[in-house]
């Protein structure tokens, strides 16, 4: 019986993966590139407590917006609004 080799498109990702991290290797070697972290938009973190109902309506008002914004941007814009309100 014999037994033939078959063609993986596995293998040809992990190949193309391999040449990519080798090439990424050797650009920071040749030109002593460091690994930079991306500064922080938002650096102070709060740990802020909302009941079900606060999170409905923080859902709904993000649902009404074009692009939708993820949760914690929603939130920074809802504050943003309601500081800049005056009060009643």
């Amino acid at each position: 019986m014999e037994v033939s080799a078959s063609f993986r498109p596995a293998y040809l990702i992990y190949a193309i993966y391999a040449i990519y991290a080798l090439v990424n290797i050797a650009y920071a070697v040749l030109f002593e590139v460091e690994n930079v972290p991306r500064p922080e938009i938002y650096p102070v973190k709060k740990v802020v407590g909302f009941d079900q109902g606060m999170l409905d309506a923080i859902d709904k008002w993000r649902g009404r917006q074009k692009p939708i914004p993820n949760v914690s941007e929603a939130i920074r814009r809802l504050v943003e609004l309601g500081l800049k309100s005056k009060p009643k």
